[in-house]
């Protein structure tokens, strides 16, 4: 039977983030720490998936592309969009990422990289850790009439997963209430719960079309996988197509000068 392995990716921002306390940059760690999930779109290949040397060859190189796509695109393109409580101190945090030197741009992808691989070999059935070490991580811990079984690995990933995500959520509650420069009201959110929707629903039909015709507990295996790479593969996309329609927006309302060269106050 397969292990249940589902990929909290956005988890693993938690046990990067504190390291911008050392002058690494935030947006860097945070795309280092999620970028190595971006291999399970491609063949697994030693060069690519969760490895030390996919660190160098793949987390680095891709995650500094996609470092600088969020810094000069994304996030300037969701400007329009930003909930109006938090919308000076979004863009005054981003304004904070756009000047960092390249080094510590490769620092900090390739350190959230790091952590991120070394936290899957705790916590995955290939796990460098897990293979060596069998008397401990691969203990069973559970058994179900269906044949399926709980190890103490498959714990910690779900464990971390929840955890991470847990403090990426008190930690953002924090901010919102120190930051929010009047209430927060739901119609602010309402541009965010719709994207959400429309991401969720994207992902949970993905997911369904490609697990429904096989037998439990395989179908919740490969649904809940499925399910979370399009998730992230629709987020990323929502984003992108929210960001475009945001620049222009902002091309439109100022008579076709580049958003590139507007003020924070946009």
């Amino acid at each position: 039977m397969p292990a249940l392995t589902v990929p909290f990716t956005i988890a693993h921002i938690a046990f990067a983030w504190p390291l911008c306390h050392y002058g690494l940059p935030r947006l860097a760690l945070a795309v280092g720490s999620m970028v190595p999930d971006i291999a399970h779109l491609f063949p697994r290949r030693g060069w690519t998936d969760h490895t030390a040397l996919s660190v160098v060859t793949f987390s680095i190189p891709v995650g500094t592309m996609v470092f600088y796509l969020i810094e000069r695109w994304v996030a300037p393109g969701l400007r329009p969009f930003w909930p109006q409580p938090w919308k000076a101190a979004v863009l005054d945090l981003c304004a904070i990422e756009h000047r960092p030197r390249i080094v510590g741009i490769f620092l900090g992808v390739g350190v959230g990289a790091a952590i991120h691989v070394a936290l899957d070999h705790c916590t995955h059935a290939y796990g460098v850790l897990v293979l060596n070490l069998p008397w401990f991580f691969a203990i069973e811990l559970l058994r179900t009439p269906w044949d399926f079984s709980v190890h103490v690995y498959q714990l910690l990933q779900q464990l971390t997963g929840m955890v991470g995500c847990w403090v990426l959520a008190v930690k953002l509650h924090r901010w919102g209430q120190t930051h929010q420069a009047q209430p927060l009201q739901l119609m602010h959110l309402r541009g965010v719960a719709l994207l959400s929707l429309v991401t969720f629903s994207i992902a949970l039909i993905f997911g369904y079309c490609q697990s429904w015709w096989l037998p439990f507990p395989d179908r919740l295996q490969v649904f809940l996988v499925q399910f979370a790479m399009a998730l992230m593969v629709a987020a990323a996309t929502g984003l992108l197509a929210l960001s475009s329609v945001g620049h222009g927006y902002m091309y439109l309302r100022h008579g076709g000068v580049s958003s590139a060269h507007q003020s924070s106050s946009d």
